[in-house]
């Protein structure tokens, strides 16, 4: 269940009954239908982190919109990064409201309109190629590239023992109508965003993790801090040859450090440049999402005795709820204006 809640008087101006399991993108879709309800170009969406899928929110900027979400953890902001192009861009081309037009302004370094406001700004950095990486030798002092480091035996690796115990099953298995997926040992694990082969986003590739289940699981199939596994697009099972490497002895890590990473000065290194864009949330705001979204539900189960629905199936259910809100949002107009000033407004 989706609902919008304006802050002013608790109604409910938008609501929607979904088959998604999660609200990770559900955030446009809305701030959207609040807008068109309210008769506004643009507003703020005040969401927890549920709502917190990055391409969301980039898309509600790019509408003019304020997607007010807690940043990234550790964070005081929400970054987006795109790779440096030498594209040519026209003045029209700023004042466009179509998304990939404004991306190619953003990717050649110039923002649009759109986005010029106090918490967005944008920078031009450079990422670090890797094939331009130096080591020296702390036995001779010898400096060499990445790829005479690994010759030496800069990246031998050595193994773990791991002992583990037989899973329950040697595979990954994803449910298409849940938009979840069961690990080796019974653990449900949940989507978290599209994948980012070579590190740019593709939206077919999804990712399926869950730390919590990773930190307590008695047969654990990473040495990290969580396993993520990625599907593509109608694949439903893919199997691992993890526990079998454990139990084999075939997990390993870094053995070797005789070579140490070389400082070098911006004019030495080769770089990939970047465009970020960086977000800055008001997150003050976010203090009273609990107490306006959450409020209309607990009224609706205890006034209105609706702990459960009465209908199955998307449609009777968006039915029932329409009903239920709409007695919501009458009592609480009732409250507010009193009845003779509603009889007034109807009778108008």
């Amino acid at each position: 269940m989706q609902t919008a809640v304006e802050p002013d008087n608790h109604i409910i101006v938008n609501f929607d009954v979904t088959n998604e399991c999660t609200d990770w993108n559900l955030l446009e879709a809305g701030i959207n239908a609040s807008k068109e309800t309210l008769g506004v170009e643009t507003l703020e969406g005040i969401a927890d982190k549920g709502y917190g899928s990055d391409d969301e929110i980039l898309k509600c900027l790019l509408n003019g919109d304020t997607p007010t979400i807690y940043p990234s953890k550790g964070l005081n902001y929400r970054i987006f990064k795109f790779k440096k192009t030498d594209d040519e861009v026209t003045p029209q081309m700023l004042l466009s409201k179509d998304h990939e037009t404004m991306k190619k302004c953003i990717s050649a370094g110039f923002l649009p309109d759109v986005l010029k406001r106090d918490d967005i700004t944008m920078e031009i950095t450079g990422k670090h190629s890797t094939n331009s990486s130096l080591f020296i030798n702390k036995e001779t002092g010898e400096i060499v590239s990445y790829r005479e480091m690994c010759a030496a035996g800069g990246c031998d690796r050595e193994e773990i023992d791991i002992h583990r115990e037989t899973p329950l099953q040697p595979y990954f298995e994803r449910d298409l109508e849940k938009d979840i997926v069961v690990c080796p040992m019974g653990q449900m694990l949940f989507y978290a965003g599209p994948g980012s082969p070579d590190g740019e986003k593709d939206v077919n590739l999804r990712r399926y993790h869950r730390a919590l289940a990773c930190k307590h699981c008695l047969n654990k199939c990473t040495v990290g801090n969580r396993r993520v596994i990625s599907f593509k697009p109608g694949e439903t099972r893919i199997t691992t040859s993890f526990y079998d490497n454990c139990k084999s002895g075939k997990i390993t890590r870094r053995s070797n450090r005789t070579f140490k990473s070389v400082q070098q000065s911006p004019e030495e290194r080769s770089w990939d440049a970047r465009v970020i864009i960086r977000y800055y949330p008001n997150q003050h705001r976010l203090r009273i999402r609990n107490r306006i979204v959450e409020y209309p539900y607990a009224t609706v189960k205890w006034w209105n005795d609706g702990r459960y629905l009465l209908l199955k199936g998307k449609v009777k259910a968006s039915a029932e709820m329409a009903l239920v809100f709409l007695a919501y949002n009458f009592k609480r107009a009732v409250n507010l204006l009193g009845t003779q000033q509603m009889a007034k407004l109807i009778n108008a």
